[in-house]
């Protein structure tokens, strides 16, 4: 599975997570990849450049705008704040962090909407090549946030500081164990290729000799550049030749200019129902089905999201599986992907006083003739009744009056159902999959 995007809907819903006892905490704690500021100011730069190279020397981390101190709440940021953000100058960001510190850091920047309130955050990724040092000095007058050149800055549970002995030894460490695997991978390649049919492109001067027409060099820098086979050079007289198009940025330098500071929406369970039953047609719908994935019940309309995605089911399953997650959610899941549906039911001819409001609201479906006044469904047992009675509807019907069934169960679910647990929610889950199976499942 690819590596999961750092800034994805899903990844930052995910950092969101309400406490348990309060909904207006935040769940989780600063960390080793998290930071919390309640405000964003320009004028805090020194403290961000701190953060972001203790982040960059230990595993990348986030820093989130607009959550208060002590106790972490969801504060959002404010005009003033969420303008400075919006207009972050991604270019001048850049090279003011470059000034400070070297090798380069690669960070990226999003807004966040979560609850009706906006968010700042910004993403280090952690570095290729550590350490990260502190390359000029800047002087604060708190001193706390003031930089030393020489500096090398560690990010520690939840607070970032000069790096201890037993951490810098571990650093270097680990970078000779990825130069032995440089080293090895080198070797094992070449002796795939063959000693005689293999060059070597020097990176540091530019300069390489192509004996026959093979080169071997990093990965990372093959996905970079794009070779085209030309045939031959005239003036080498027919010699095999690749030619290199596009170039090799300095890591020093910038790669283009951010006119604008990425949007992004919190995907809650709730949205997955809401865009569903709206038709709202989603930017991000893998996004969507990862949170599905996530959520308590495999009863989700996963097949809308398919369908905006383009991918085809067998793709969609090999994405679940390669999760690696062994949840009832994904066993569910893929016994849906796999042909499980939740068909049309018959209504029983008996008299109870179940069946009697069974057919009364199934009738009431079929007719068109359930309004948004819903008082009549304040009851648990009329609730379910009435979403037992939609399971009698057929294909056909469902098929021509989609737009009406879709606005009267986003009404009950959002007045009446939005909260509900046990059976229930079981039967409005149902109900969904199968308005989803009908209406986007291709048999």
């Amino acid at each position: 599975m690819e590596v999961e995007n750092p800034l994805s809907e899903f990844k930052i819903t995910k950092l969101f997570t309400p406490s348990k006892n309060n909904e207006n905490y935040i769940k989780a704690r600063e960390s080793t990849t998290i930071e919390y500021k309640e405000s964003y100011n320009h004028g805090s730069m020194a403290q961000y450049f701190k953060t972001m190279a203790a982040f960059a020397n230990t595993d990348g981390g986030y820093i989130i705008f607009g959550i208060t101190d002590s106790p972490r709440t969801f504060k959002g940021l404010s005009d003033k704040g969420k303008h400075q953000f919006e207009n972050i100058k991604i270019e001048e960001f850049t090279n003011n962090l470059n000034e400070y510190f070297q090798p380069s850091i690669k960070w990226a920047n999003v807004i966040f909407e979560y609850r009706d309130k906006t968010y700042g955050i910004i993403y280090t990724y952690p570095l290729d090549n550590k350490p990260c040092i502190c390359s000029k000095m800047y002087d604060d007058r708190g001193k706390k946030n003031s930089l030393e050149e020489g500096d090398i800055y560690y990010r520690y549970r939840g607070r970032s500081q000069k790096i201890k002995y037993a951490e810098l030894q571990m650093i270097f460490d680990e970078n000779k164990e990825k130069e032995a695997k440089k080293w090895i991978k080198l070797i094992e390649n070449t002796a795939k290729i063959g000693i005689s049919n293999a060059s070597l492109l020097n990176l540091s001067n530019g300069e390489f000799q192509l004996d026959n027409s093979t080169i071997v060099m990093d990965k990372a820098l093959v996905d970079s550049i794009n070779f085209v086979k030309e045939g031959s050079f005239v003036e080498n007289g027919g010699t095999p030749a690749l030619k290199l198009m596009g170039s090799i940025k300095d890591i020093r330098t910038f790669d283009g200019i951010v006119v604008t500071t990425p949007k992004l929406k919190a995907i809650e369970p709730s949205d997955i129902i809401i865009e569903f039953l709206r038709s709202s047609a989603v930017d991000s719908p893998i996004e969507f089905i990862k949170v599905i994935m996530n959520c308590n019940s495999g009863f989700q309309p996963i097949y809308y999201y398919i369908k905006q995605s383009e991918r085809d089911i067998d793709w969609i399953k090999k994405f679940i599986n390669d999760s690696g997650k062994d949840t009832q959610t994904i066993t569910l899941l893929i016994s849906r992907l796999n042909g499980r549906l939740e068909k049309k039911q018959e209504l029983k001819s008996n008299e109870s006083e179940a069946n009697y409001f069974k057919r009364r609201y199934f009738n009431c479906f079929k007719d068109k003739k359930i309004t948004n006044d819903l008082s009549e469904f304040l009851e648990e047992k009329h609730q379910i009744w009435l979403l037992q009675s939609f399971m009698y509807l057929d294909d056909m019907k469902i098929i021509e009056n989609e737009a009406y069934y879709k606005s009267i169960l986003l009404e009950l679910y959002e007045k009446l159902l939005k909260n509900k647990r046990g059976n229930v929610a079981t039967c409005f889950r149902k109900a969904i999959c199968r308005l989803d199976e009908v209406l986007f499942f291709n048999k």
